[in-house]
């Protein structure tokens, strides 16, 4: 409808002997148009409100009732936003909303606040409340218009419809839960309930455990620390043993009676409590004490540790100096203050490695936190140290203890650190259950540098 402006002149009497009066004020607003009238008096009644609208045209007075409109211009907005009538009109432009739809909404729903209302259309509730009825049978139709889905919505934590639309399509009923299982890679509520139920924490963690028909978290776990030494080609239960020779001490000859009583006694920590089964993901290779003899004379990931001598039908154990260390770089450096108000040095780095060389260890590796060089009073000597040892550091913003811990895992190498990593036991039954083994505390005073674990050891 085309906007036009009038002028208004209000007057209490008109007389002429020819009146027409219209049928409605649309009609009377085509005539206007099509004449090109602009002129309009307004006639007042007997309380002195605005009654009719009329217009003279060639000697006689043509006339309409206002219906309550105060211009013909808000007639034409209230046509134009779909108004049945002036009071919802002029009751919706005092609200503030401008279109009946948006009007009738907040007066069926009983919103008061204008501000909750824009929230509700600016997280796409209004417009989305018609796709929740296209997609909801409506006798199922738990929400009777936008504004109850809108309250529903974000009690439950929803930040907008869109999100609303898709988490509740995937079987989720709340918002920050839906965003905590997407963000773990999960695709729907039942997956992401199952893994909770289970312990485990992601998408990927749920894949594999089914793949593989692991039970819960804690078999999880085991599976694990075990899938650390995968690269030896190794079976689960030859695995296993030679994480026991990595435990075994320095310069030993142990029986083949003594190795295969300590594989049976670790065997059973991997069955199931209620069942007494081994996990079905658990692969077994030996079959008895000619199995456990061959394997020891013919895998290469036993040479590490030590040999086994076929004729005496017994392992002997390297000297600890055969082992690989690695290094809590930043650890060592603040002399395991582990504070940034302590002052770290590469000096205390070096001169611990160069105690470890003097002791006959060769394969030395330092890790440390890519924020440590940035610490250092004598970073000029980070070039001495490079030198001596393979230095690495972790990824930046990401702690260098994920990255030793899983070092010491694979290789199950000797740490030298005195970080007790009690966050990490906390976490990781591995670690609770193993670092203390590998572990080797220090101490450096001026120049001296001391390892009492070694001494202990040698």
């Amino acid at each position: 409808m085309k906007n036009e402006s009038y002028n208004y002149f209000p007057v209490n009497l008109i007389q002429s002997e020819h009146l027409i009066e219209f049928t409605g004020l649309k009609d009377f607003n085509r005539f206007l148009l099509t004449q090109r009238i602009s002129t309009i008096f307004v006639l007042n009644n007997e309380q002195g409100e605005a009654a009719h609208f009329a217009v003279s045209y060639k000697g006689g007075l043509l006339r309409q009732a206002t219906l309550g409109f105060k211009t013909m211009e808000d007639y034409m907005e209230a046509v134009r936003d779909q108004f049945p009538d002036s009071e919802s009109f002029y009751t919706a432009r005092q609200m503030g909303y401008k279109t009946y739809s948006d009007y009738k909404l907040v007066s069926e729903a009983g919103i008061t606040n204008n501000d909750e209302y824009k929230a509700m259309k600016e997280k796409g509730f209004i417009q989305g409340y018609d796709e929740y009825k296209q997609a909801t049978a409506a006798e199922n139709a738990a929400f009777a218009n936008p504004f109850e889905l809108y309250k529903h919505a974000i009690e439950q934590q929803f930040e907008n419809f869109a999100e609303y639309k898709t988490a509740t399509a995937k079987g989720f009923d709340n918002g920050g839960i839906y965003r905590t299982a997407t963000a773990k890679g999960f695709d729907t509520a039942a997956d992401f309930k199952a893994a909770s139920d289970c312990g485990f924490d992601s998408a990927l963690d749920l894949k594999t455990a089914r793949k593989l028909q692991i039970r819960d978290r804690a078999d999880f776990h085991r599976y694990n620390d075990l899938e650390f030494l995968k690269n030896t080609q190794a079976t689960h239960d030859q695995r296993l043993l030679l994480t026991l020779l990595s435990k075994l001490p320095e310069g030993k000859k142990v029986s083949i009676n003594k190795l295969e009583e300590l594989l049976a006694k670790a065997l059973p920590e991997y069955r199931y409590a209620d069942t007494n089964e081994m996990p079905k993901w658990f692969t077994i290779a030996f079959n008895g004490k000619q199995s456990i003899v061959d394997f020891l004379i013919s895998n290469n990931a036993v040479k590490k540790y030590g040999h086994f001598d076929a004729d005496g039908e017994f392992f002997e154990t390297k000297t600890i100096q055969n082992r690989k260390v690695v290094i809590d770089g930043s650890n060592v450096a603040h002399n395991s203050q582990g504070n940034e108000k302590s002052k770290a040095r590469v000096a205390n780095i070096i001169a611990l490695t160069k105690e470890l060389q003097k002791r006959g260890f060769t394969d030395i590796s330092v890790i440390a936190d890519a924020a440590l060089r940035h610490r250092l009073e004598d970073k000029d000597k980070l070039g001495e140290l490079k030198k001596l040892v393979d230095y690495l550091e972790a990824p930046a913003e990401t702690q260098a203890d994920m990255f030793i811990l899983q070092y010491v895992k694979m290789q199950h190498c000797l740490l030298v650190s005195n970080d007790l990593f009690r966050d990490w036991k906390n976490i990781d039954p591995w670690v609770a259950h193993n670092i203390d083994y590998y572990r080797i505390a220090f101490l450096i005073k001026e120049d001296a540098v001391l390892l009492p674990d070694l001494d202990k050891k040698d």
